[in-house]
């Protein structure tokens, strides 16, 4: 297994493993080859397999045994006709996918290198390894399941739901601060937003309430005027700056979009304007 070093990718330094991707030159010298996707849509994979964000639920562990997913942890794969990508748990990957039927190589696969708890590392290294590992996938019913050579379940997974952008409260944990930067929620404060099914946005700014209207098409987005509350609040410091600056955002905001259960919104040049997970949904 050859071992190289990719910058750029990810805003940090990658790790790309490679089994089995070497040609021979001239002289009995040996050169490394990145592993090619699959070119064409192969027979026989179902589409699903392309169209869906799975989120892992089981792993073959040490001894011999399917765990469950470490609880909090989120580990998914996506796999397309350009490679396969997700989250491994503390790190992002990405590989290169070759299919045939029920057949599957992952074949090079690299991550990002933070670092999270032991177990969650644990866990992670058991992952990768099966990703490299799998020769065959199955789907059965929404179930889908990476196997070995010799049929053994390395991974199981079940597809995505993300959480539907009304009928729910999204708590704000970072905003445009307007200086080319997303700033994290001040310690002490909330902002929050609810999409009602009517058109109407409400929520906390931080220190008022505020209120308005919002229309979406596909990923687009688009708020009316907001009215508010007019209180002042001196603590905890900045707090009234950041919420002028949460306002801004979503007047700038233009495009929405739901992943790994967060909502972003971003500006026309796809610039993240706030980011939020999900609240306590309210009445």
């Amino acid at each position: 297994m050859s071992r190289q070093t990719v910058r750029g990718l990810w805003g940090l330094g990658i790790v790309l493993l490679c089994a089995s991707c070497t040609t021979t030159e001239p002289g009995g010298g040996h050169a490394e080859q990145p592993v090619e996707a699959a070119a064409s849509m192969p027979e026989g994979p179902a589409p699903a397999l392309f169209s869906t964000v799975w989120d892992m639920t089981e792993y073959l562990s040490a001894d011999g045994a399917l765990q469950p997913r470490l609880e909090g942890s989120m580990v998914h794969l996506e796999i397309s006709l350009g490679g396969a990508s997700g989250s491994a748990g503390a790190n992002k990957f990405f590989g290169s996918v070759t299919l045939d039927g029920s057949k599957i190589r992952i074949s090079a696969t690299g991550s990002t290198m933070m670092m999270g708890t032991p177990e969650l590392m644990a866990q992670e290294n058991r992952f990768l390894q099966h990703v490299q590992d799998a020769r065959m996938y199955q789907i059965v019913g929404e179930e889908l399941r990476l196997l070995d050579g010799e049929g053994r379940v390395l991974l199981k997974f079940k597809p995505r739901v993300e959480p539907a952008l009304t009928s729910n409260v999204w708590n704000a944990v970072g905003v445009n601060n307007g200086k080319g930067g997303v700033a994290s929620i001040l310690p002490g404060t909330e902002i929050t937003i609810q999409f009602r099914d009517d058109g109407h946005v409400v929520g906390s700014s931080g220190c008022n309430s505020f209120m308005g209207t919002y229309e979406t098409e596909g990923g687009s987005i688009a708020f009316g005027p907001l009215a508010g509350t007019r209180k002042t609040c001196a603590v905890p410091q900045g707090i009234m700056e950041q919420e002028s600056a949460f306002l801004q955002s979503l007047e700038n905001s233009s495009h929405w979009n739901i992943r790994d259960d967060a909502l972003e919104l971003r500006d026309a040049s796809g610039s993240l304007q706030a980011k939020f997970t999900i609240g306590e949904p309210r009445l």
